[in-house]
């Protein structure tokens, strides 16, 4: 399919400044385009754009931004916009990657259910108690995971991170935490721990270890992020 420019809106302002007052105006001309016999296109002589034509093409121009195509939203899905993107990943086991010292441990861990919020482009992970899709007034708590800041913000270092948020990009974004090597903690709440409450690097990866070749997660140690519910976390 080739493309190629036809007609081109010209804005214009005329100014006039005397002694007594100030003004300008803006107005728009129409210009048909021409191809020359060397490729080269140019714009040939406009025709003034009334008001009502104005109006009229910006019209469809918002019109043809807004139309989109129908998707039908994977049953994860919790929340949408132009520029977020809000799922639910039920837990499962998978293989997590540590880089503890100088070497890297793989291990199959059960993971517990997940929250993925992309904001702007910006990757945030929480967890769930419910392997059910999360309700907007359900408690939300921090992932337990290495590489999360405690508002739930993942620091994807060097990770190759989508460059949108919509339904096409999700397991591109899943892939940022489920394929990630994990290397330090950057909050101390990962955990929910008794008496003690802080999580240091070497307990994390020492709990996560304890898991190895286990079915559920104990969901008895997730931490509450800050209190937040779904909703409340995603308005963030």
């Amino acid at each position: 399919m080739s493309v190629r420019p036809n007609q081109a809106i010209v804005f214009h302002r005329a100014s006039m400044n005397t002694q007594i007052q100030s003004m300008s105006h803006n107005f728009a001309t129409l210009h048909e385009i021409d191809m020359g016999d060397d490729n080269r296109l140019a714009i040939l002589e406009g025709k003034l754009m009334s008001h009502d034509c104005i109006i009229s093409v910006l019209k469809d121009m918002v019109d043809m931004k807004q139309k989109k195509s129908i998707q039908i939203l994977p049953d994860n899905v919790i929340a949408q916009s132009d520029d977020s993107l809000v799922w639910h990943v039920p837990g499962q086991v998978k293989t997590m990657l540590f880089k503890h010292g100088k070497k890297i441990t793989r291990m199959a861990v059960p993971y517990p259910s997940l929250i993925f919020k992309v904001i702007d482009n910006t990757l945030s992970v929480a967890a769930s108690k419910f392997k059910r899709k999360p309700k907007a007034d359900d408690i939300i708590y921090h992932s337990p995971l290495m590489n999360i800041y405690s508002d739930g913000r993942v620091c994807v270092g060097s990770a190759d991170c989508p460059s949108d948020s919509d339904i096409g990009s999700m397991a591109g974004w899943e892939k940022v935490i489920f394929d990630t090597i994990f290397t330090h903690t950057n909050h101390d709440s990962c955990l929910l721990n008794k008496p003690q409450t802080m999580t240091t690097t070497d307990q994390l990866y020492a709990f996560w270890k304890s898991l190895k070749g286990d079915k559920h997660f104990p969901t008895n140690r997730l931490s509450r992020l800050s209190d937040l519910t779904l909703e409340e976390w995603i308005e963030q």
